[in-house]
């Protein structure tokens, strides 16, 4: 998998006012770095959301306009372009210009993502080998 792009638009204190977008296009590594209560954790959360790997509860949900707006652009393991994009009442993934959503887009997040995309918890009561 490879990040391309992930944006921000209402995610807890990150407002659509001053949306976040994170290019990854050119960037090897990417770095948060900054003073307490700079959002460091609220992107990392916003980009767990975007992957499936964090569920949405009220505090992902933007204070001032009660949006919550977060997609992730990324190329999977299979070559194709995808987009997950969170909102406050759906979760959708789409790939190479679809406009349709899949049907279970956590399930192909989870095939797309290997065990990345799974919980510790699934790893360590399961195995890797029968995920």
């Amino acid at each position: 998998m490879k990040l391309l792009r992930l944006t921000v638009n209402a995610y807890g204190g990150i407002s659509p006012k001053s949306p976040i977008i994170i290019d990854f296009t050119d960037s090897h590594h990417v770095r948060a770095e900054g003073d307490n209560m700079t959002f460091k954790t609220t992107l990392l959360n916003a980009l767990r959301v975007a992957a499936g790997q964090l569920p949405v509860t009220d505090d992902a949900v933007n204070r001032d306009s009660g949006k919550l707006d977060v997609s992730l652009d990324f190329i999977g393991n299979d070559k194709l372009h995808y987009v997950s994009k969170a909102t406050k009442s759906s979760f959708k993934l789409t790939y190479e210009g679809e406009s349709a959503a899949l049907p279970t887009p956590m399930t192909k997040l989870k095939e797309l993502l290997g065990v990345v995309g799974i919980s510790p918890m699934e790893i360590k009561t399961k195995g890797v080998e029968d995920i």
